[in-house]
């Protein structure tokens, strides 16, 4: 029996494109990191509105060298393919995250849906007479 593939997104940031999560699959622990813009552009991952994605195998810690590091990717996507994922498992794992990662709503919804930014937003219009 297949075992399901979790994503976990651990971090998007207000005022940021940038998200970080974690995939477990199999007994087996990814990492990955990539940036998602609200317009779908020629150089967005298969048309969508990832331009950057890092999937790895294990974890970072203060030890991991640079060249481990980047022994452990398993998909690496920069405005283009710089590691296609490579084996069912690899290609498993890097089409979930993705449809994850689409999913998550847009700069412009993250910050003008109550975030501390949208708050600020507000106090600065009204502070200079904006609104």
């Amino acid at each position: 029996m297949k075992k399901p593939v979790n994503v976990i997104i651990d971090k998007t940031e207000d005022d940021s494109d940038w998200v970080t999560g974690s995939v477990s699959v199999n007994s087996h622990n990814y990492e990955f990191y990539g940036k998602v813009v609200d317009e779908k552009t020629k150089n967005t991952l298969d048309g969508g509105r990832i331009i950057k994605l890092v999937i790895r195998n294990g974890e970072v810690t203060e030890e991991t060298t640079k060249d481990v590091f980047w022994l452990s990717v398993v998909a690496n996507y920069d405005r283009s393919w710089l590691t296609k994922p490579e084996g069912p498992e690899a290609i498993e794992i890097f089409y979930a995250v993705v449809d994850e990662m689409e999913k998550l709503p847009t700069y412009d919804a993250r910050i003008y849906s109550g975030s501390k930014i949208k708050k600020v937003i507000g106090k600065t219009k009204k502070a200079l007479s904006l609104t």
